[in-house]
Order: C-alpha cells, then structure tokens, then sequence
C-alpha cells in the first residue's frame, strides 16, 4: 500500500516577505513511499525537511499534489528542530510529549517511568530541561515517539543527532521492530552508517528528485550521494 505519493510537486519560498524572488526548495519532484524503512538523502538544503512538512500537511505545495494514506493522529514525528519544554523535567517531557500523542495521563506516566528505567535515566529524570546536556534532551523527545508509541507511520527529521552510541543502537533496533511490525518509517539523516544499516530504500533529493535507491544499492549510498 502507498504510503506517501509525491507527484510532480515542487515548492518556493520567497526571499523577503514582499519581494518577487524565490527560493526553490522542491522542483518537480515525484516519488512513492509503500511501506519499510525509507530514508530521504542529500546534503543541506537539498529540500529534505521541506519534503516531511509536505507529507504531514504543515505546509502546501506551490505546485503538483502529495498525497497521503495516513491521518495525523497514525503518526509519530520527531522534528529536527524540535526542544523540550525548558522549565520541564525529563520526565515531565516525556510525559508531556505521549499525552500529546493521544495517551491518557496515567499511561503516559507509566509509560514515561517505565523509559526512564530502561534508558538509565533516573538520575536525570528529575532536572528541569535547562540543565540537561543536549543529548539529554534529545531523548527526551525521541524515547517516547520512537519506544512509547504504537503508530502506523514514523516520520523522523535527523533522529540520531546527539544521541550516544548505545541510545542510536537502541534506535536503530527499535526501528527494524516497528518494520516488522508492519509500521512505515520515513528518515532523513546525515549518518550514512546508521543509513545504510536499516533504508530499504533512499530517496536522494537536491531540490529535485536525484536518484531513488533500491535496497539492493544501499550499500551504495555514499557513492551515490557525492555523484550528486
């Protein structure tokens, strides 16, 4: 089943709020997502962040159609820029984040305690946002989408950056469970270890549509990414 269906979408952005100019993020770019572990690729602001808010309804296309087989309330999203509440504990955050996502207030303190736990974190559990190191808040936010959720779709903007190596481990296990699960993951990263180890599929963007990686070329993804 088709998850995601870009056709022939393209989108700009003005340079200045009343100027004629334009920056292309997206030029005419078609694709399908149908399931497994889909990573988008390229280098920066080649329109891969662009490409999620797409998917998930945050912005329109100025032009072509995208067309989704999902409703907001299947899905898990990290955002590259997402932060914690700064004056929140870990643990309030992360409660906060899955009764966000639609769980009751005492299943999202289980759950939350229950992370807490698993990940070591008891130490930290306690501390207000501010004082935490960044890979901190990280997980924070991604342990509750990624492990506290059961969702149809993940869509996950640069999920590894600041994470330790056990906590990217830990990811990267989680994210093979929800495939088998029959979940659809949609992953935008830098880390072309961690890509190659679990993309079925790559799709490498530079503001148009590059090449579309089958599963039986990751292995080949670098070469590919710097022939872009």
């Amino acid at each position: 089943m088709v998850i995601v269906r870009f056709e022939e979408v393209s989108k700009y952005y003005r340079k200045s709020r009343f100027g004629n100019e334009f920056v292309v993020a997206l030029d005419n770019v078609s694709f399908e997502i149908d399931g497994g572990i889909v990573g988008l690729n390229g280098p920066n602001g080649a329109g891969k962040t662009t490409a999620i808010r797409l998917m998930l309804r945050l912005i329109e296309p100025t032009k072509g159609r995208v067309v989704t087989n999902f409703s907001p309330y299947d899905v898990g999203y990290i955002p590259q820029e997402a932060h914690p509440d700064e004056f929140l504990t870990l643990y309030e955050n992360m409660v906060l984040i899955l009764r966000l996502h639609g769980l009751s207030k005492d299943k999202s303190r289980t759950v939350a305690r229950e992370l807490v736990t698993k990940f070591d974190l008891m130490s930290h559990a306690d501390k207000p946002a501010f004082k935490l190191s960044e890979g901190l808040k990280r997980k924070s936010i991604v342990l509750p989408i990624l492990f506290g959720l059961e969702k149809r779709c993940y869509v996950l903007d640069e999920p590894f950056e600041y994470l330790d190596y056990e906590t990217r481990m830990a990811v990267i296990s989680r994210l093979r469970e929800l495939k088998v699960s029959g979940a659809a993951v949609v992953l935008s990263t830098h880390n072309l270890y961690e890509a190659k180890n679990i993309l079925d599929k790559a799709i490498i963007l530079k503001n148009k549509l590059v090449k579309i990686v089958e599963e039986n070329e990751i292995s080949r993804l670098e070469e590919f990414l710097i022939a872009s």
